[in-house]
């Protein structure tokens, strides 16, 4: 009784779980982040090739694995003819060659250390290709602290070991070879495989998508600002050199010196395609382990589960390293429980190993560590009865590698900061380079709440809320099986497998430590692969005891919701206009024009100053995106660089100009779009101080290029500057006037025959008005100014200023003044500000029923 209930209960489960999906998918498809032709096309093709290879899958039947291997064999090909057309055939090439050397080197080290151990082909794979990843990011990190970060060291020095080990090469080719050969009739008896095709068949799909977005210039955040910079930087020098005005250069940077390994060589889509690499890998790792542990079935699931989930796409296609830190996290774990169904304790040293490489390359896979660390304890407890030299040598063979790889990483960040994980527990290491408390970071922004009820409605929260826990990104985001795999929790079996408990041991305790610590989707990654074995194991539980027709359903319903995760992978790119930059793969626009439509003002004003000046007679302090990697100038972020802290809080305008000055910069480049959200504008920014002590140069799409002047050419005293932006409404962006806010539907005029100067003009009523939001010094004298007129007579205009702190107000001050008909009038209103204002909202309107036409407003400071 209680079994039909499990099964009729969990049909109904999925069935809910994946119509919800559905919606959630058509919802952002039908609202994306911006509107786009491509959405529905791109979907539309997409899915209609999913369905297509279903379809095909069933009519191939027993041959059915035919349909993956002839599609994988068509995306090599296209993948080639791709790289031709975009003149990336080098980077390509570049990366084959070094993907198999390092396939190589790990597979050498793994037979000479670990020969005993009785491993298959896929783990073979898995282990040889991450140490050998993990041998090329410690030999760029030797080469940049000795110095000899030289590309005449680098390509020889591979060509080389190339050259040492070419019969190995051979061996591999023929190894690989024989595999493929062997593929089809590996799983063809297999009662599964017309719907493992069918998933396969997807699987390669996205990866050919993800290609088309890896060979593509690089337009991410993090990736331009430090994952791609930092490494770039290092081979300008030859060798590390210290960062202070990119904070996280002080991060532990394995997988960066990798990405160095692939700018040196070639350039950044080399680097590029170690991010597509790594989130294939852990789709193979996590179906060799699927395969060994449950079935080849549940092994399918769960690689599918992973790899064709929107955020492991978006991920595939951009340097950064949350998809190799999930690697080596899940082969860790992939190595802890071999050594628990074996017994051989050199598999835990395997697991130490890819600890080790987890936690270079990020500080966040300590999350992982926890549980694990008690996980063996545990094991190795039981194992070895009260046997406590045993229970020593396991400790030792798991933790050792652990400090051997990750010490040097963290030791440099010491010796140069004196705290090993700075900027993190500043507290506790007390590094005088920040204060105790980091207010760098924006990890509280992220999350739903951090109670036990909020714990408990996490997956779902996850599930169909993700746009909380992540900037830029639709829900559905990390796919609909995470509770799918909450069921594991729920529903065991009468003998469940050992694996189980297990997996759910390390599900558990990495969500509740991640909720705990900060609530950001990307550092929740490296759980996926586990969540997803678990979902698949629960799937395959539920569809092998049910009837045939309820077991098609299941399928089914996998592969729609799966289906439906592609126009959310599309959304997801919602900065570049047709969502797969075909038109850069297809050669049909250079770098540059695809550069200067996405990233739009930054890549103008970068090339501006790159073509301008001499990058190194230039340093700019930044406000907004720094997207550092295609600027050969030396920029500064305000926030993040630790030169910058003075100017956060030097209120002094002159003070302000001399340290400037004194620090060596020579512009202010400023992103009025982001700056316009903070909730704290810096007195740097204030227009006050950049009107009295810049000049604008240029400006491009919302973000401004001002020149410090000098002393001697600085008007900061006496002169009266303009505080507002766009004060005669000449301005456009789109119909409104450039700047300003509005409220209801005021009247907008740019014919030049309603204004008092120029061509715009504006027409306000009671509830038809504008505002304009300024920066405030407290106890500054300031004058407002504006012409007004009307199409009647007995109408009245307001002067108005609404004073604010933190985002109340606590004093307006209006003076409502007559609009004559058909004539011109100025008026004026001279306030002080008060003692705690922060800012003054400036507004254009009028007093009570009146209709009046405004113009030619002015706000400045006054002298006492």
């Amino acid at each position: 009784m209680k079994k039909n209930f499990a099964k009729h209960f969990f049909l109904l489960f999925l069935i809910f779980i994946v119509s919800t999906y559905i919606y959630t998918s058509l919802k952002w498809l039908l609202n994306p982040f911006n509107k786009s032709p491509y959405d529905f096309l791109f979907s539309f093709i997409i899915m209609g090739m999913v369905v297509i290879f279903s379809f095909l899958s069933i009519i191939l039947k027993n041959n059915s694995l035919i349909l993956p291997i002839f599609l994988s064999m068509i995306t090599i090909i296209f993948s080639l003819i791709l790289s031709l057309l975009s003149k990336t055939i080098i980077d390509v090439l570049v990366f084959i060659w070094i993907f198999f050397l390092a396939w190589v080197l790990g597979g050498k080290i793994l037979k000479s250390g670990f020969r005993e151990l009785p491993l298959s082909w896929l783990e073979n794979i898995t282990f040889s290709i991450g140490i050998g990843f993990g041998v090329y990011s410690f030999f760029i990190f030797i080469l940049s602290l000795t110095g000899f970060l030289y590309k005449q060291v680098v390509f020889p020095s591979l060509i080389l070991i190339s050259i040492l080990f070419l019969k190995d090469f051979v061996v591999l080719a023929k190894e690989v070879s024989i595999k493929i050969k062997n593929l089809p009739s590996s799983v063809r008896n297999s009662s599964n495989s017309i719907f493992a095709s069918a998933l396969f068949s997807i699987m390669i799909l996205s990866i050919g998508i993800n290609f088309v977005g890896a060979i593509a210039p690089e337009i991410q955040y993090d990736a331009l600002n430090y994952h791609l910079t930092v490494p770039r930087i290092y081979i300008e020098h030859h060798g590390a050199v210290q960062l202070p005005h990119i904070l996280q250069s002080y991060f532990a940077k394995s997988i960066e010196m990798l990405y160095g390994l692939g700018l040196i060589l070639s350039g950044q889509i080399t680097a590029k395609l170690f991010s597509l690499c790594f989130g294939i890998l852990v789709a193979v790792a996590v179906f060799s382990f699927g395969k060994r542990s449950f079935s080849v079935e549940i092994g399918v699931f769960a690689a599918a589960f992973f790899y064709v989930s929107p955020l492991a796409a978006w991920l595939s296609t951009t340097t950064y390293i949350d998809l190799a830190t999930t690697f080596y996290i899940f082969s860790a774990v992939y190595g802890l429980t071999l050594w628990w169904k074996t017994g051989k304790r050199g598999f835990l040293f395997i697991c130490g190993l890819m600890s080790g490489l987890a936690l270079s390359a990020k500080l966040n896979a300590a999350l992982a560590l926890v549980p694990m660390s008690l996980s063996i304890l545990a094991i190795s407890c039981h194992l070895s009865r009260r046997n406590f030299t045993q229970n020593i040598a396991n400790f030792i063979s798991f933790t050792l590698p652990i400090l051997i790889i990750t010490l040097p990483w963290y030791m440099v960040t010491y010796f140069h900061t004196s705290n090993p994980v700075f900027p993190f527990y500043n507290a506790i290491f007390k590094s005088p380079l920040l204060p105790p408390v980091n207010t760098f970071l924006n990890l509280k922004d992220f999350g739903m709440g951090s109670g036990v009820k909020d714990f408990l409605l996490l997956p779902w929260n996850l599930t169909y809320h993700t746009k909380a826990f992540i900037e830029g990104s639709p829900d559905g985001f990390v796919g609909f099986h995470l509770l799918i795999a909450m069921v594991s929790i729920l529903f065991f079996t009468s003998k469940p497998p050992r694996i189980l408990p297990f997996f759910i041991f390390i599900f558990l305790s990495f969500m509740g430590i991640w909720f705990c610590i900060g609530q950001y989707l990307r550092y929740f990654l490296p759980i996926v692969p586990i969540y997803s074995l678990l979902a698949s194991y629960v799937l395959a539980f539920f569809k092998d005891h049910s009837p045939k027709p309820i077991a098609i359903l299941y399928r089914a319903l996998i592969i729609i919701g799966l289906m439906f995760t592609i126009p959310l992978q599309l959304v997801t790119f919602w900065n570049i206009p047709e969502r797969i930059p075909y038109k850069v793969a297809f050669g049909l626009e250079s770098t540059d024009e695809y550069l200067s439509r996405t990233l739009k003002g930054y890549h103008h004003t970068y090339q501006y100053v790159r073509y301008q000046y001499d990058p190194k007679k230039v340093k700019v302090l930044l406000a907004g995106n720094d997207y550092l990697f295609y600027s050969h100038a030396h920029l500064e972020n305000l926030r993040t660089s630790l030169n910058t802290r003075d100017l956060l809080e030097l209120s002094s305008k002159r003070g302000l100009s001399n340290l400037l000055i004194k620090t060596g910069f020579t512009h202010i480049m400023v992103d009025k779009s982001l700056t316009s959200t903070w909730k704290y504008k810096p007195p740097v920014l204030h227009p006050s101080f950049l009107n009295s002590y810049t000049k604008l140069e240029f400006s491009s799409d919302n973000i401004f290029l001002y020149h410090i002047l000098t002393e001697k050419k600085a008007s900061g005293k006496g002169i009266k500057m303009e505080l507002l932006e766009n004060p005669g409404f000449e301005e456009i962006q789109g119909a409104l006037p450039a700047r300003w806010n509005p409220f209801g539907n005021p009247t907008v005029d740019f014919s030049g025959k309603k204004s008092h100067t120029g061509k715009g003009a504006i027409k306000t009523s009671r509830k038809d008005f504008f505002t304009q939001v300024l920066p405030a010094e407290a106890n500054t004298l300031y004058k407002l100014t504006n012409y007004i007129k009307a199409d009647k007579e007995g109408q009245f205009a307001r002067l108005q200023i609404n004073w604010l702190f933190e985002g109340k107000i606590i004093r307006p001050d209006i003076r409502v003044v007559p609009a004559v008909k058909d004539k011109w009038i100025c008026h004026s209103m001279s306030v002080r500000a008060p003692e705690n204002a922060q800012l003054a909202v400036i507004y254009a309107s009028v007093h009570e029923d009146s209709e009046v036409w405004f113009d030619d407003f002015s706000f400045v400071e006054e002298n006492d």
